[in-house]
């Protein structure tokens, strides 16, 4: 960083702006005042980790206590939050030995708008990038160090969001595109370190789990409800399910299994799961195509910044009627500061949404060409196609929002560097 000390300051002072601006984000709000602060308070006043009165499975303990250590202050939160989006970003461009470039600055957009948000894949997102650029260390030089790094962020991850259970097999599964023994050797050892201390990381998790409810546990509670409210993302869907807390709340209530969150709902709402994709499985088809549709239709996380004017609430009422009325009435009957920040919001969504499509296409069609030609590719290139990959599938079958798939903004975009020919690259970069 010292060589390039103005890129530096540029990038700290996008942080700083980009999180300022999304600071009245209503995203994820409710679930950060809600069940985080809950399980985050009980802690604090009882020693125990309780939400609506019953012992927790939900949500996994890495955030909550993330906000009891931050005194539950959003700004220390945010603050802790914007440092680790800088040292993730700043750890890649080591890793990959580029020479920062101006450019750059705006595409790191969608990655520090989804480290803004108070949710746990802020956190995921950066460990998923201290991973990545652990196992690109690893692959060109093995050392214990690189293993326990890229094993404990992976370990840190599984305590945040369950879904990072994934990162063990993801691994293994694109050493299908690497060559040679050796370092399907070094990937394999990689994999089975992370499978390891994800494993020893979530221990205490389960171990209270057995110790409560007599079943072992390495996810929180929430997967039934999660499950169920995802199919209600089809339109018009057979099953009549809103996709909405709401709904997981009025079908716990009415078959008195509580919190919708509790492991006894977790498996009633399961079973119910599977049992309405059995009544209507071509139904299932089509959700499942509507979220993989969605993937590319809506792109990535652009942050929140039109909650300074106005509610998330005003903005897709006001959205509704740049829809029905068209662009030139909103411009001339609508008030200017209505206007100028949906404008604005709008703007930087579709140039990201676009930005997302092209890059996605660019990394896969020039993966497919260095196939077809029998290079192979570098292993943090193969092992980045393989979350996207394992995510896209995830985000299919259960829930797609464009959060769910921001956190592969910043691999994207180092893969699409590794892979570019370019004087921004050092030759050793592989």
């Amino acid at each position: 960083m010292g060589d390039h000390p103005i890129f530096w300051m540029l990038v700290a002072f996008e942080i700083l702006a980009v999180f300022i601006l999304d600071y009245r984000h209503e995203a994820e709000q409710d679930v950060y005042n809600g069940p985080f602060s809950q399980t985050a308070r009980s802690l604090w006043e009882a020693g125990s980790y309780i939400l609506d009165g019953a012992p927790a499975f939900y949500p996994l303990w890495g955030y909550p206590l993330l906000v009891l250590l931050c005194g539950f202050s959003p700004i220390i939160l945010l603050a802790v939050q914007g440092a680790l989006c800088f040292s993730a970003v700043a750890y890649l461009y080591a890793t990959l030995r580029i020479r920062p470039s101006y450019w750059h600055l705006p595409i790191l957009v969608p990655f520090i708008a989804l480290c803004s948000i108070k949710w746990p894949q802020a956190i995921t997102a950066t460990l998923l990038v201290i991973l990545l650029c652990s196992y690109k260390r690893y692959m060109e030089k093995p050392s214990l160090k690189l293993l326990l790094i890229g094993g404990f962020a992976a370990g840190l991850a599984v305590n945040m969001r369950g879904e990072s259970w994934i990162w063990g097999p993801v691994i293994f599964f694109s050493l299908i595109f690497s060559t040679g023994p050796g370092l399907r050797a070094r990937g394999a050892r990689f994999g089975a370190a992370v499978v390891v201390i994800q494993l020893l990381c979530i221990s205490p998790w389960t171990i209270r789990a057995y110790a409560q409810l007599g079943t072992f546990r390495l996810t929180p509670s929430h997967g039934g409800d999660m499950a169920l409210l995802s199919l209600g993302q089809f339109p018009d869907n057979p099953w009549g399910i809103e996709c909405k807390d709401s709904f997981g709340h009025r079908f716990a209530a009415e078959r008195n299994l509580g919190s919708p969150y509790s492991p006894s709902a977790d498996v009633v709402m399961r079973r119910e799961f599977f049992r309405r994709i059995s009544e209507d499985p071509m139904a299932f088809a089509g959700k499942v195509f509507y979220n993989f549709s969605s993937v590319f239709r809506h792109g990535v996380f652009t942050g929140q910044f039109f909650t300074l004017a106005m509610t998330e609430a005003a903005y897709w009422e006001n959205h509704e009627k740049l829809k029905a009325m068209g662009y030139s009435w909103f411009l001339t009957e609508m008030p200017r500061s209505i206007v100028m920040p949906m404008t604005l919001y709008l703007g930087v969504d579709y140039i990201f949404r676009a930005g997302w499509l092209l890059l996605l296409c660019a990394v896969m069609i020039v993966a497919v060409q260095r196939a077809m030609n029998g290079a192979p590719l570098p292993p943090m290139v193969s092992l980045t196609i393989a979350f996207i990959f394992a995510t896209i599938a995830l985000v299919s079958l259960l829930h797609y929002e464009p959060r769910h798939v921001t956190f592969l903004w910043l691999p994207l975009f180092a893969s699409f560097l590794l892979m570019r020919p370019s004087p921004g690259v050092s030759a050793r970069t592989e």
